[in-house]
């Protein structure tokens, strides 16, 4: 049995021989050193009359540990790492969602209010004709240029006339973005109401509409609008006129306000707009696909948006 003697712990006292005097440690005195015991006896005195069943670890089994304790260490960082990986992978596809969730509903508010047949679809673009209001016409000049038009009050609540044009009776984008073909008036300003509910609109040019509306409707509308991905970047443009052909985003204005940005971190290569075109019997529906990537993730959201207005 180990017992405390004198600072040093050791099992049963014998004098120890003397050609082992010389080798116990000064700490240790003569007759406390232990007479050697069987090999196969774990309660053995070492060769310094410690038990080895008292005794410290060896060499061999502090590498062993360490190499255990290596070992248990590697695979507890390797596992941490891929919980922070994870995390953080979590984080950025949440971000990607957002951006592309915030865009995609910009510009679903903005073409549920565009005029039909003016949305049209060119490689990354998309361009539609914003509406600011509708009535009925009560008269048109047609076969004859005339500078004024007069219209049952629209309400316009929440929208601008400041250089607002009419348009009556464009059923496809060629007879819209063409000013030529008699479609879309200049810019107009428009009277107060008088006192049963008619306002005069006043022409900033003689003009000519080519044709009548069936059911008398005209639209008041600002200039185009326009959504393109320009590289990784998607811009809404205003204030580039009328066009009749589709700009690309090259050959849209390149400064603020004018360009604004929506959008980053869009994937290359994207072509997010696809349209539905109108008939008589429904609306504009326009696709919308968004892909975004930051180098690590990739987030894509879908979309369809029905036009509120019919031709």
């Amino acid at each position: 049995m180990c017992y405390r003697h004198g600072g040093r712990t050791n099992r049963g006292l014998e004098t120890a021989p003397t050609w082992a005097i010389g080798l116990v440690p000064s700490s240790i005195t003569r007759d406390r050193v232990l007479a050697p015991a069987s090999r196969g006896d774990p309660n053995a005195p070492s060769v310094y009359g410690i038990p080895r069943k008292c005794a410290g670890f060896s060499f061999v089994e502090m590498v062993v540990v360490i190499a255990v304790l290596g070992i248990l260490a590697a695979g507890s960082v390797r596992f941490l790492h891929f919980a922070a990986e994870g995390y953080g992978g979590a984080g950025g596809r949440a971000e990607l969602s957002n951006t592309a969730s915030t865009a995609m509903a910009r510009m679903a508010i903005e073409l549920e209010d565009a005029l039909p047949y003016s949305v049209r679809v060119s490689g990354a673009c998309i361009e539609f004709v914003p509406v600011n209001a509708v009535t009925r016409y009560l008269s048109l000049p047609l076969a004859s240029t005339g500078t004024t038009v007069e219209l049952v009050a629209p309400d316009t609540s929440g929208a601008t006339l400041a250089s607002a044009r009419l348009v009556v009776d464009a059923e496809s984008s060629t007879k819209l973005y063409d000013e030529t073909l008699g479609h879309v008036s200049p810019t107009t300003t428009f009277a107060a109401p008088d006192a049963g509910g008619v306002i005069t609109a006043t022409l900033s040019s003689a003009y000519a509409f080519a044709s009548e509306s069936p059911q008398r409707r005209v639209y008041v509308v600002s200039a185009p609008t326009s959504f393109c991905v320009d590289g990784t970047r998607l811009f809404r443009y205003t204030n580039y006129g009328w066009l009749a052909a589709q700009a690309t985003a090259a050959l849209l204005p390149a400064t603020s306000p004018d360009r604004q940005l929506v959008a980053d971190n869009i994937a290359a290569g994207s072509t997010p707009f696809a349209v539905l075109v109108p008939s008589l019997a429904r609306n504009n529906i326009v696709a919308i696909t968004l892909s975004l990537s930051n180098g690590h993730d990739l987030v894509a959201l879908d979309t369809s948006v029905h036009m509120r207005h019919v031709p």
